[in-house]
């Protein structure tokens, strides 16, 4: 009885909303940035993990079911949906091109081109993230 009433008289903790697909993405980019992997020798596992932050964005954002498919078949797909615009189905055709390379070809990517494709992701993120309220009208239209 004493345990019940300590836990109904305990302050209430406000539920934090859950965070967006956005701001889990950039936490994750955060992280990633602070490990510093490239310059631990570590590009494989820096490139799978920066992949790996993409695709669960897109599948959090878009409702996209992207970590499962190949490359090829999420560039496929991109083609033919109406989620993105064409410069960032480019973007992530560059990225994901990138990843693959690393991942899958044993490239060696420079410190430079680490950071180039880690600031494709951020700019793909920041430009694709969710919009509060309606959407900006073009043109007054």
């Amino acid at each position: 009885v004493r345990f019940l009433l300590k836990m109904l008289k305990r302050p209430k903790e406000e539920a934090q909303p859950p965070k967006s697909a956005f701001e889990i993405a950039l936490e994750r980019l955060l992280s990633l940035k602070e490990n510093d992997l490239p310059s631990k020798g570590k590009t494989k596992e820096y490139y799978s993990i920066l992949s790996d932050i993409v695709r669960r964005y897109i599948e959090v954002r878009f409702t996209i079911r992207t970590p499962e498919m190949t490359t090829q078949e999420f560039l496929w797909f991109l083609n033919t949906s109406k989620h993105l615009m064409l410069e960032h189905k480019n973007l992530l055709k560059d990225f994901l091109t990138s990843c693959d390379m690393v991942k899958f070809a044993k490239y060696g990517p420079s410190l430079e081109e680490a950071e180039n494709s880690f600031e494709l992701a951020k700019k793909f993120i920041l430009e694709t993230k969710e919009v509060a309220g309606p959407l900006p009208r073009k043109n007054g239209i």
